[in-house]
């Protein structure tokens, strides 16, 4: 069974946004790593 995570939907937003680049890259490396992961988002 795979682990559940919870996340704010900033994290999809700094994913797709590139304007500030720090925050796109963090975004970008939590979201990979939680490929195996079953998430559940904030709205």
């Amino acid at each position: 069974m795979p682990d559940k995570v919870f996340i704010d939907t900033n994290i999809l937003i700094y994913s797709f946004l590139d304007n500030d680049q720090k925050r796109h890259e963090a975004a970008v490396q939590l979201l990979s790593s939680l490929l195996e992961k079953e998430v559940f988002i904030s709205t």
